[in-house]
């Protein structure tokens, strides 16, 4: 794991409860363990780890029974369609409705009836996070002055460029909680990082930055 030094107080989704005055944004990772439903069908090393396919949508339910407010931002698409993709082309690959080795452009073209399935899993998926979440508000259109706000950030947080854009949204939109399993975000001074990656909530308590609510 990496050595993340640690600039956002950590809360452990898998003992905490939310509240109805939480208001998540919620990454990527999350939605799609979160809306797709079959990761059983991939490759044993590639499937996700049990706790992120129960503790991340056991926590969104416990927070929409509560009254807890979640929140996507609109580039979360790409990530979560790329990610669908990728699952259906292997498991495609896996059940030999493709040549082994296929690239992604080969299963997106030359495959049409498995692109169908594949517009069908992400169009199944949006609609969900739409049915549990709502848009950022004030998330920022990325032009100029967006690209140059990311890289200042980039000088200082170890993120890549779409957490960057996250970053920039969050803040104007005055979110602070973050619902993510990715450690990256744990290096953002000022948010509080709810995650149940082990790693993170270890060394977040090792820097006392975990906290209990």
């Amino acid at each position: 794991m990496p050595s993340y030094s640690v600039q956002a107080n950590v809360v452990d989704v898998t003992t905490d409860r939310p509240q109805s005055t939480d208001v998540f944004w919620v990454d990527t990772n999350v939605w799609f363990w979160v809306t797709y439903g079959r990761f059983h069908l991939r490759k044993l090393d590639s499937r996700p780890r049990a706790y992120q396919t129960q503790k991340y949508p056991s926590y969104i339910q416990r927070g929409l029974r509560s009254g807890a407010s979640f929140y996507w931002l609109g580039l979360s698409l790409s990530e979560l369609a790329r990610q669908v993709e990728d699952a259906e082309r292997e498991i495609a690959d896996a059940t030999g409705q493709i040549p082994a080795g296929t690239k992604p452009k080969s299963f997106r073209h030359e495959y049409p009836a498995l692109r169908q399935s594949v517009v069908q899993e992400v169009e199944s998926c949006w609609q969900q996070v739409e049915q549990f979440g709502k848009p950022l508000p004030n998330a920022p259109v990325i032009d100029t002055t967006a690209v140059h706000v990311a890289l200042t950030n980039m000088q200082t947080m170890p993120l890549d460029a779409y957490d960057l854009f996250a970053v920039q949204a969050i803040r104007v939109s005055n979110i602070t909680q973050v619902l993510t399993d990715d450690g990256d975000f744990c290096t953002v001074p000022n948010i509080i990082l709810f995650t149940a990656n082990r790693g993170v909530i270890a060394e977040a308590r090792k820097q006392n930055k975990l906290i209990v609510r």
